[in-house]
């Protein structure tokens, strides 16, 4: 196999680059705007925490504190490179090199553009789940009581699950998935024990016992609110309701919970939970409370969520497009929203789909005219309102152009147990006009270079890539591209 010699140097250095960074990378960290000093600056976000790891990709999920202007969108740093946006408090960073290591950031981002402080970073380490280090010791799961009344009891908890926790005792018997419970209906002055069980990623269960005494009040509670259910969402807000307890003291209102935390009281059947986030999955109880202040057992938990989908979902922005030969344009853009996927048009035709927020269009006539705009289909939330349109032209040049390059696969790689791998991809030359060379894309960013029907590229081990090939003739210009094959870089799971 020949490589042109250019590829073994500087070209190989971006492709180093962009293999370890994920393939949504789109800028470097912005400068404070210059309007920060005057504007409401949003909330720091809080709470970072990685909710799952695979061999090339984290969950991440965050919290936004309600005090300041609601953000318009989330930035998620790695390093000092944004690689993610989106419209709601959670996000998969996808790309990420096996056994690779990476600082995550999150800020918040107004519709202005006045961008908050960064929150806590959060450290992790891709590997294969189930191993080392995503899998820590089995261990007892230290329990904390946040307060106690003659009627009911808050803990937190801190250690590993891999499939949520359950809590025993005091009369209760519940599965939750996060890390703390507010537990109601205990009687005054007596001992409970509760137990809080987890299991590892291995599944080895652990737990762990706290005992807590109620101190002297109140015998009478009301029963525990029956019926709690969710009557309407939107993508910020989640209605529940529920029905009056058919036995106990009397009620005096009903108290809603999330997680420990106190949200509001209510002497209604409803309540609206607003300025959530879609997407944002949380746990809500709610309390009957008696004239008294004793409360009852807890309806639920119950796991609630906002519409997953934005009533409105932003389309890309900031889209660009220059001419870089007589047979070529080159688009970029950036979106707001996690995507599956881009599609590029020129006027009402479809001419390009990439999975990466950039692509390159080939095979163009020399002094043509084009208008693009780009759409994104964000999967079961169907497809964003198109871009604005951007005008290009290619430059003059001769009319002939290269055929297509066919039958482009995989090839089969060696496995490493290193952060890097390669990919091969094979192909047929096309007939008619001759061929000086072939290009592999990835979007709009050049994979590799060679003169002969093959080409093997460095990438992050475990790292998914849409790319295509084009044919190039001896004046640079580029035939329409090949249709897209996906390949992975091949690893070699560490024992």
């Amino acid at each position: 196999m020949a490589m042109i010699p250019r590829m073994s140097s500087a070209l190989l250095a971006v492709t180093l680059a962009l293999s370890v960074a994920p393939a949504q990378a789109v800028a470097a960290a912005p400068a404070t705007p210059a309007r920060a000093a005057v504007s409401a600056v949003p909330a720091v976000p809080a709470g970072l925490a990685v909710s799952g790891v695979t061999n090339s990709s984290v969950n991440l999920s965050w919290t936004q504190p309600a005090g300041g202007p609601r953000p318009d969108h989330f930035r998620v740093y790695d390093g000092d490179t944004v690689v993610a946006r989106n419209t709601t408090t959670r996000v998969t960073v996808s790309g990420l090199a096996m056994m690779s290591r990476h600082t995550f950031r999150v800020t918040a981002v107004t519709a202005n553009g006045t961008e908050s402080a960064a929150g806590e970073p959060v450290s992790v380490s891709v590997y294969i789940p189930g191993m080392q280090p995503q899998c820590p010791p089995a261990g007892p799961v230290r329990i904390s009581v946040l307060e106690t009344t003659s009627s009911a009891v808050s803990l937190s908890w801190a250690g590993y699950s891999a499939g949520g926790y359950r809590v025993t005792g005091a009369g209760q018997d519940i599965e939750i998935g996060q890390s703390q419970v507010r537990l109601g209906g205990l009687a005054p002055g007596q001992t409970y024990p509760i137990t809080v069980s987890s299991w590892d990623c291995r599944y080895v269960p652990y737990s762990s016992t706290v005992t807590v005494t109620t101190p002297v009040g109140p015998s009478l509670r009301p029963g525990r609110p029956v019926d709690l259910a969710v009557s309407a969402r939107t993508d910020s807000s989640v209605d529940i309701v529920w029905s009056m307890p058919v036995d106990g003291a009397p009620v005096w209102s009903y108290a809603i919970y999330r997680g420990t935390t106190l949200i509001g009281t209510t002497t209604t059947l409803s309540w609206r939970l607003d300025k959530l986030w879609r997407g944002d999955q949380f746990a809500v109880t709610v309390a009957a409370i008696g004239a008294d202040g004793a409360e009852s057992a807890h309806a639920g938990p119950m796991i609630l969520a906002p519409s997953p989908c934005d009533d409105t979902p932003p389309k890309p922005e900031a889209l660009t497009a220059s001419s870089v030969s007589a047979s070529s344009v080159e688009l970029t853009w950036l979106s707001r929203i996690e995507a599956i996927s881009y599609t590029v048009y020129d006027g009402d035709q479809a001419v390009a789909t990439v999975s990466v927020p950039s692509a390159r269009i080939t095979g163009l006539r020399s002094g043509s005219t084009h208008r693009y705009a780009v759409e994104a289909d964000l999967g079961e939330c169907g497809k964003t309102p198109l871009s604005r349109r951007v005008r290009a032209m290619t430059a003059p040049g001769p009319g002939s152009r290269p055929g297509t390059p066919t039958d482009v696969q995989p090839v089969q790689q060696w496995p490493t147990s290193t952060p890097f791998g390669t990919i091969g991809l094979r192909w047929q030359a096309p007939t008619g006009s001759p061929v000086a060379g072939y290009r592999v894309y990835e979007g709009a960013a050049l994979i590799g270079e060679t003169t002969d029907t093959s080409l093997t590229a460095v990438v992050g081990a475990a790292t998914t890539h849409q790319l295509t090939v084009v044919s190039v003739d001896a004046a640079g210009n580029e035939s329409v591209q090949s249709s897209g094959v996906r390949v992975t870089g091949f690893y070699l799971p560490l024992p």
